[in-house]
C-alpha cells in the first residue's frame, strides 16, 4: 500500500511541475505580431494599455527594442495595415491591430508580447537576431521567425501583411 501511495504522490508531483512551466506561457500566435510602423498586428485581442513587447527591428542588422501597447488602432490614420485598400484582407487573417510607442523608429518589425514566457521565444530573442527575418511578395510582406538559421531551421512563427498594391518580390523559394 505504501508503494502504491508513494508511486501516485511522486506521478502527481512531476504531472504538477510540467504543467507549472507552461501555465502562463502564450501560444505563439498570441504571442508574436508584426508591424509596420508603430501599429502592431498580432492574433490576441487581450493586450492592454502598457504592455510591454520586445521588438526586433528588421532594417539592415536586425536589433532589439522596447515598446508598449498605447491602444487598439481603429483606422488607417494610426494604423498603416487598416488604410482601405488594404483594410479587409488584413483584419479577414484574425489580427488585432495595435498602436504602440517605441524607444526606437519603426519601419518594419517582429513583436513578441514580453509576458508570453514561452521558451522558444525566449531563446530566439536572446540569442538569435539573425533568425528573424521578412521578405516582399507580388503585394505584400512576409515575416518570420526562425530557430537558427533562416530558410534552413525549424520555422517558429509566420505571418502575412497585405501592402494593397504591386511590389517586387525577393522571398526566397522556401518562404
Amino acid at each position: 500500500m505504501k508503494i502504491k501511495s508513494l508511486i501516485f504522490i511522486s506521478l502527481f508531483v512531476f504531472i504538477a511541475s510540467c504543467s507549472v512551466q507552461n501555465v502562463n506561457a502564450l501560444p505563439i500566435e498570441s504571442a508574436v505580431g508584426w508591424l509596420h510602423g508603430n501599429c502592431l498586428a498580432i492574433q490576441n485581442d487581450a493586450l492592454k494599455s502598457n504592455d510591454l513587447l520586445n521588438i526586433v527591428l528588421l532594417e539592415n542588422e536586425p536589433a532589439k527594442a522596447a515598446a508598449r501597447i498605447s491602444g487598439k488602432a481603429q483606422d488607417g490614420t494610426s494604423c498603416y495595415a487598416l488604410m482601405e485598400d488594404r483594410r479587409d484582407i488584413n483584419q479577414s487573417a484574425g489580427y488585432t491591430f495595435y498602436t504602440v510607442k517605441a524607444d526606437a523608429s519603426i519601419n518594419l518589425a517582429i513583436a513578441i508580447v514580453a509576458a508570453a514566457k514561452n521558451k522558444k521565444l525566449v531563446a530566439a530573442l536572446n540569442n538569435n537576431l539573425a533568425g528573424f527575418t521578412y521578405c516582399s511578395s507580388n503585394e505584400g510582406v512576409h515575416y518570420s521567425m526562425w530557430s537558427k538559421s533562416p530558410y534552413t531551421s525549424e520555422k517558429l512563427w509566420s505571418a502575412y501583411y497585405y501592402l494593397g498594391y504591386e511590389s517586387e518580390a525577393d522571398c526566397p523559394a522556401l518562404q
